[in-house]
């Protein structure tokens, strides 16, 4: 499915936001969960993850364009330490004028926002996220599958 030009601008901006950080590593649409077809189990797709040496922290991002791409049964993964949706000012807007229910309670549950600013040159926080406790079994799987995503923009030559 290719992606409109509104997630292009949301990737490129997230990425100018929170990529190419000393000590901070980043990637699009890292797999967790079972990679192989053929077992069991499932696996899940996150817009964007970010590492932070620093504390050792994962950051996972999904990106929402739309009402109807928020409201949609596609899965939202949160497995980060701390966990955020990027969305447009109109939809955040829109969202929090109808005191959307599902908004309500990813917000309750400690997941952040993150919106453009109003000149749409920087990404602004507008609701902070709370820190999740991840087993340290589990960034190990993060860190493996962030690498195993990250080998895509490898080129061989």
């Amino acid at each position: 499915m290719s992606k409109t030009a509104e997630t292009l601008e949301l990737e490129k901006l997230l990425f100018r936001f929170e990529g190419g950080k000393l000590g901070k590593f980043a990637c699009f649409e890292v797999t967790f969960g079972k990679r192989d077809p053929c077992q069991k189990g499932t696996s899940e797709r996150v817009d964007f993850v970010t590492y932070e040496n620093q504390g050792n922290t994962f950051r996972c991002y999904e990106i929402k364009v739309s009402k109807s791409d928020f409201m949609s049964a596609a899965k939202k993964t949160f497995s980060g330490d701390f966990n955020y949706f990027v969305m447009p000012r109109e939809l955040w807007d829109k969202l929090n004028a109808e005191n959307n229910e599902l908004l309500r309670s990813y917000l309750f549950s400690g997941v952040g926002v993150i919106i453009p600013t109003v000149r749409q040159d920087r990404l602004e926080v507008v609701r902070k996220p709370k820190r999740k406790n991840i087993a340290l079994h589990e960034k190990f799987h993060m860190m493996e599958s962030m690498m195993k995503s990250m080998s895509r923009y490898v080129k061989v030559t």
